[in-house]
């Protein structure tokens, strides 16, 4: 023999000895599409022996179907594409047919071969991943699950965010009624721990279905013109009997900078100030507290703002800073039996501030107060166009508690809808 023949020979072997030793299957097609060539791996995944693939088509090998039927029964297949046109075809997924009729979940590279430029067969290496479909097929019906989960979850919430707020305004309306009629002093003791009790259940309740709104992702974005001076009074109004009682200062700063009108969801802001200036009060017993409102630049469509809130109070102990913002954490255990709370005010504070694009942060030092602090950035008003500053609101801290009852028209109609039998006696 030879000596060229006998080498190519050699090759030959030696290749048919790396092929049979791959875990992939590989078989090489001729242009007439049948098998030439088929190693350990394809015919043990087809369910054949090797020599029983050699000479059949590959339709009749990969689905069971003569070449006359099969052609005409696909609109589109990779292999002749690969065999018609000389490019390589990658399928992630096909259903392969084995020899007992068995369907095979594979994935396959077909590759072009060529003789004198002119294309000779194919060779196609495929691979079974039924393991790796059906894990796919898990996360997705998983993930379909989990959707339907988050759905279903969120029509909960807004039914019971309604039927559980309810009640509760029911509780405390009346209580405020009970409290303004004639009690002796035991009487009336009793009434202000009611109302202190319903008044705290309530801010749990509050914070527990804002948090499982926020986490459910059903909360969306308004984008409203605000006046920021006019939000910031009515975060210090809102507050300034209750530091009253406490007997602590709490005001606002603004900085002449801030311009007066901008766009943004001002409901967010709000409920990110009553958190912190709520928490700045709880845990303040002498001095005050402050919101600043600082601007970070003006940009022909947008205006960055940082709101601080500073207070005197208790502070935060080093070791208890870093996981201040995760849900369900308080400084430490003490904290929650003196001051309580369910320690969702500032997880609820992050995730606004996240969803407006903005920062949070803190500083703090044990037994010298703290600021808390955050940054969003909001659209310009046209309206705020060339307007110089932002004038500081008349009334803040005492000033604001001492403001005048509004007046009404004697005329004035009002008309109150209520479905709650006990609200409408209450309103």
């Amino acid at each position: 023999m030879p000596a060229d023949i006998t080498s190519k020979l050699r090759t030959k072997i030696q290749n048919e000895i790396v092929l049979d030793s791959l875990s992939d299957g590989v078989c090489q097609i001729s242009l007439s599409k049948r098998i030439v060539y088929a190693n350990r791996s394809a015919a043990l995944i087809l369910g054949f022996s090797a020599n029983e693939l050699i000479g059949r088509s590959y339709s009749d090998a990969f689905f069971s179907i003569d070449e006359e039927h099969y052609l005409p029964a696909v609109p589109f297949c990779p292999i002749q594409f690969v065999l018609d046109s000389g490019e390589t075809s990658h399928v992630s997924l096909e259903t392969f047919i084995d020899n007992e009729g068995r369907e095979i979940r594979v994935e396959y590279i077909c590759t072009p071969l060529f003789e004198n430029e002119d294309i000779s067969g194919a060779v196609i290496s495929f691979q079974d991943i039924a393991e790796r479909y059906e894990a796919e097929k898990a996360l997705g019906e998983a993930r379909d699950m989990a959707l339907a989960a988050a759905e279903t979850k969120a029509m909960f919430l807004a039914n019971m965010s309604h039927e559980i707020r309810t009640p509760l305004n029911g509780i405390i309306g009346t209580t405020n009624l009970l409290n303004d009629s004639e009690l002796s002093d035991e009487q009336h003791e009793y009434v202000r721990m009611l109302k202190t009790s319903t008044e705290l259940l309530r801010s749990i309740v509050n914070d527990i279905l804002d948090f499982s709104k926020l986490e459910s992702g059903v909360i969306e974005l308004e984008e409203l013109e605000f006046n920021v001076s006019d939000a910031a009074s009515e975060a210090i109004a809102l507050f300034a009997p209750l530091a009253a009682e406490k007997n602590i200062g709490l005001k606002c700063d603004i900085d002449k900078a801030v311009t007066p009108v901008l766009i943004g969801d001002v409901n967010k802001v709000r409920q990110i100030l009553n958190n912190l200036i709520s928490n700045a009060i709880k845990f303040t017993n002498e001095g005050g507290i402050v919101l600043k409102i600082i601007s970070l630049g003006i940009q022909p469509e947008f205006e960055g703002l940082r709101f601080e809130i500073r207070d005197t109070g208790i502070g935060i102990k080093d070791n208890s800073q870093a996981n201040l913002f995760e849900p369900f954490t308080q400084a430490d255990e003490s904290t929650t039996r003196v001051y309580g709370g369910t320690g969702l005010g500032l997880a609820i504070c992050r995730q606004l501030v996240g969803m407006m694009g903005g920062v949070i942060g803190f500083e703090s030092k044990y037994e010298k107060g703290s600021i808390f602090w955050f940054e969003l950035k909001f659209q310009r008003s046209q309206r705020a166009e060339g307007q110089a500053g932002l004038l500081l609101p008349k009334k803040t801290g005492q000033a604001a508690r001492k403001a005048d009852p509004i007046r009404f028209s004697r005329d004035l109609r009002v008309l109150v809808v209520e479905d709650n039998p006990i609200n409408l006696i209450v309103t």
